[in-house]
């Protein structure tokens, strides 16, 4: 595991490559809007993280690297000699490659079209929230806001709070 510089992922990932060095830099897509333009852009998953395959010899060679600012390991004893090891497991590392494969992590999908002046939710009805923090919770539609945004209460660690969330963070339940 790789802590780079600040906003440095691209470069120590680029800089490790050229060393030799596995690497992987999992990514996000979202869609970035500025001046009245939608694009799509990638970002770190793990801001200033990335993983890279590095020998116990090599860490010297990698810490050196342009944008790296330190290689992340853990000290083990074993029969008395020290090795230092990741303190992330590589299926862990595999397991991201693949969601990350998968478009888990690809924010544009989400965006489904739909007619305008449409909203897809009802009134009382059960939706899964699919993004955004409260993601994996369900929520009970209270009221419609327009055709873009619902009102609805979430139970959130036994309490109900009403909340506002956009129609594309929603999935019929």
């Amino acid at each position: 595991m790789i802590r780079s510089a600040t906003r440095r992922e691209k470069t120590a990932a680029q800089s490790l490559r050229e060393l030799g060095f596995d690497v992987y830099l999992p990514v996000e897509t979202r869609w970035v809007r500025h001046a009245r333009t939608k694009t799509s852009q990638t970002y770190p998953l793990f801001a200033g993280y990335l993983f890279a395959y590095i020998t116990q010899d090599d860490i010297w060679k990698a810490q050196a690297a342009d944008g790296v600012h330190k290689v992340i390991t853990t000290e083990r004893k074993v029969d008395g000699v020290s090795t230092y090891v990741s303190p992330i497991k590589p299926a862990y590392v595999d397991a991201l490659a693949l969601a990350e494969a998968d478009g888990k992590f690809d924010r544009t999908l989400k965006d489904k079209p739909r007619p305008k002046g449409v909203n897809p939710m009802k009134r009382g009805q059960s939706a899964k929230i699919i993004d955004g923090h409260l993601a994996g919770f369900v929520a009970q539609i209270t009221e419609l806001r327009g055709n873009d945004r619902v009102n609805a209460l979430v139970n959130l660690f036994g309490r109900v709070h009403d909340v506002e969330i956009a129609v594309k963070d929603l999935e019929a339940a």
